[in-house]
């Protein structure tokens, strides 16, 4: 058995570090990566912290064994799991209880100025990008003033996320792109000519174009990393996923015009076959 202060204080330590962590990964919008210059000793020898995975990814919710560094030491208990995961740390080090405390406070600090750097570059971005999220917020306000339109229940939950304007616009731009396929479809099964255009939607690492180059099935996307064609998914899915791969207004504002584009490039081509 340790020390009841011992474990109290440990646990209070580990509480502390528990809730900084999820302040510095809490999703932000723009998205702000976590950077990692080092790992941090927790448990000399024994325990550090995150753990990064062979590919280089930090695990932020996880501590990473020392003397095996691929693997998972565990993971970073939340509150009601604290006083396991203090008589757990401890039990790895016995009689090195102040240590540990200084090794969680100095992390602790850590994701606290990470927390508020991610937050001030965060605000600076949007305030840079102002006129975009304005020009989004003014097209979603008139959507929705029309009438007969509305977000998705599924779309609004990721309003912490990602700016409702900007979900609600991309998401209108993909019904209304959904909404040629039908006679294009057509065109295909009867074996018209379509010339083809292809519209880079996010640019970039993490791009998506549309329609898929192959061509071979009429409702596809293309997405990287891993340059993999989806069947067309459901306007939902894609409004998530772009605002996701664009990150900042800029960027979605540069989605959102690309689907603009692609939309009136569909409808042409509907309107040259109905005459």
């Amino acid at each position: 058995m340790f020390p009841s202060r011992e474990i109290g204080r440990l646990r209070d330590a580990l509480v502390q570090f528990s809730n900084a962590v999820a302040a510095m990964t809490q999703p932000l919008y723009p998205d702000i990566p976590n950077r990692l210059q080092r790992p941090f000793p927790i448990v000399p020898g024994e325990v550090d912290w995150p753990h990064i995975t062979p590919s280089g990814q930090c695990e932020w919710l996880r501590f990473r064994s020392h003397k095996n560094p691929q693997e998972s030491w565990g993971k970073v208990p939340g509150e009601d799991r604290s006083l396991v995961g203090a008589h757990k740390l401890l039990h790895s080090a016995p009689g090195m209880a102040e240590e540990i405390i200084d090794n969680l406070r100095c992390a602790t600090r850590w994701c606290v100025e990470r927390a508020a750097a991610r937050h001030r570059l965060a605000e600076r971005i949007l305030s840079h990008q102002r006129a975009y999220m304005d020009e989004f917020e003014t097209h979603a306000t008139l959507l929705l003033l029309e009438g007969g339109f509305a977000l998705p229940d599924v779309l609004a939950s990721y309003g912490k996320m990602y700016p409702i304007s900007v979900l609600l616009c991309l998401y209108h731009e993909m019904e209304e792109l959904w909404e040629t396929f039908p006679k294009i479809r057509r065109m295909l099964y009867l074996e018209k000519t379509i010339p083809i255009r292809f519209f880079e939607i996010v640019p970039g690492k993490h791009s998506i174009v549309w329609p898929s180059p192959t061509w071979d099935a009429e409702r596809q996307f293309l997405i990287f990393p891993g340059s993999y064609s989806i069947i067309w998914p459901c306007p939902t899915f894609m409004a998530v996923h772009i605002a996701q791969a664009s990150y900042t207004p800029l960027g979605a504002y540069h989605a959102w015009q690309a689907l603009k584009a692609a939309r009136r490039w569909a409808a042409s081509l509907i309107l040259q076959e109905d005459r």
